[in-house]
């Protein structure tokens, strides 16, 4: 009985912790890999609400799980867009972006202006 009490503060204690810090469910889904049940909230979510900086977010985040770098860029700079402030929205368009980047930079120079 002792341990069960014990146990319970502990979880109880953790979501205050988590509550106080700010974590939605759909944070919480990502850090822990869940994109396909993600997937399925985050989508009608960001549609019906464009305006929505971490639906965007999530939905970029959603879209390099499953390895589609150019459907995550829209949204990432949309979240950045709806809210500069955030910072894990400005490096969730980094990681988009990045991997552009560093495809040019092994291209010759030649090639990249004859494109």
């Amino acid at each position: 009985m002792t341990r069960a009490l014990i146990g319970m503060a502990a979880v109880v204690a953790c979501m205050a912790d988590a509550a106080a810090v700010g974590t939605s469910p759909g944070v919480e889904m990502a850090e822990h890999g869940h994109w396909k049940r993600l997937k399925t909230l985050v989508e009608p979510r960001a549609a019906a609400h464009a305006n929505d900086a971490e639906a965007q977010y999530l939905l970029s985040r959603v879209r390099m799980a499953f390895h589609d770098a150019d459907g995550a860029l829209a949204p990432a700079e949309k979240a950045v867009a709806l809210d500069a402030n955030n910072p894990e929205y400005r490096w969730q368009l980094a990681q988009v972006v990045a991997p552009r980047l560093s495809a040019c930079r092994r291209r010759p120079l030649a090639e990249i202006e004859q494109a």
